[in-house]
């Protein structure tokens, strides 16, 4: 039996109805090769296709490794955040490594390189290069001329970006971060992107431009999937979140020009979605909002304001 001193990373899933991928995810971090010891905390939340029973199997099979938390009431339906929380606050290792349900690695020693370099560089966060898999089997780079050489990059090229700065399983993160969150995260409207600026704010973050994690594009019950079922007031709901939440924020020595360009590009993501949605009105009303923040003119947003327009 190993101690909780002995963990030096745990490694945290969360999952939902993914009984088709779970088993992949979980042989994935299982197959990784360290010279120290991590386990393993999964959350199910209310799972109604096997996913849970799949899960008490593989607790059976690594009672010393494996932790499942199942859920007899989904906690997603009471906040967002709470399946992460959840899943979080049982971590027991020094970092914390996130991967979603319904993603997988893919370099057997992807824990023991972001750990060797995450101390070297002394930050408190770390990501790696990936690939993106969608429905047919299709791999695309996750980075393709971002990001080339390791090293790391800071919270204010990371704010820039936006939601998709980090492949999320590709995350090595200090647990004392993740448990020690402030009051905002729980409103926010999206928890890994916040969770890469928290990580990052201090001293940037590390990245390692091997790829050693898979993240699949459009999977059933993934956040892709989920817009797509957004209604109206969904999205006015995210965008008020979206709003709040940068103010709430305190990222010392970022410019606030910085901070209304990130949440300027949220709001466009937004209306990107209202008219994939075929919510015209808001979709003009939420590029105009983003640009009372910040007004730049991508060629991307200019063709969408004409076609609203006209």
């Amino acid at each position: 039996m190993n101690r909780t001193s002995d963990i030096r990373i745990s490694v945290c899933v969360n999952t939902y109805n993914q009984v088709g991928y779970i088993e992949q995810t979980l042989q994935s971090i299982l197959s990784q090769k360290t010279d120290f010891f991590f386990d393993i905390v999964v959350h199910d939340d209310c799972s109604t296709d096997g996913t849970a029973l799949l899960l008490k199997n593989y607790e059976k099979q690594y009672p010393n490794k494996l932790k499942c938390i199942l859920q007899t009431r989904n906690q997603f339906s009471i906040n967002p955040h709470l399946p992460f929380i959840n899943c979080w606050s049982q971590a027991r290792g020094e970092f914390i490594a996130l991967c979603e349900g319904d993603d997988y690695w893919i370099d057997e020693y992807k824990l023991q390189k972001q750990f060797d370099q995450i101390k070297s560089t002394d930050t408190d966060i770390s990501f790696t290069n990936a690939i993106k898999v969608d429905a047919k089997g299709n791999v695309t780079p996750f980075y393709d001329k971002e990001y080339k050489s390791t090293g790391v990059v800071g919270v204010l090229d990371l704010l820039k970006r936006g939601g998709g700065a980090m492949p999320t399983a590709s995350i090595l993160v200090k647990r004392d971060i993740l448990q020690d969150l402030p009051d905002w995260f729980l409103s926010a409207p999206v928890g890994d992107y916040f969770v890469q600026l928290l990580g990052a704010a201090k001293k940037g973050a590390s990245y390692l431009c091997d790829v050693t994690t898979a993240y699949r594009v459009e999977a059933e019950a993934s956040w892709s999937q989920s817009r797509a079922r957004f209604t109206e007031s969904d999205i006015l709901d995210l965008a008020e979140k979206y709003v709040s939440t940068f103010k709430a924020m305190e990222l010392k020595n970022i410019d606030l020009k910085y901070i209304n360009y990130a949440l300027s590009k949220e709001l466009f993501q937004l209306a990107v979605v209202s008219y994939k949605n075929d919510y015209r009105n808001l979709a003009k009303a939420l590029i105009d909002r983003s640009w009372m923040y910040y007004r730049f003119i991508s060629a991307k947003q200019f063709a969408l304001y004409v076609i609203l327009k006209f």
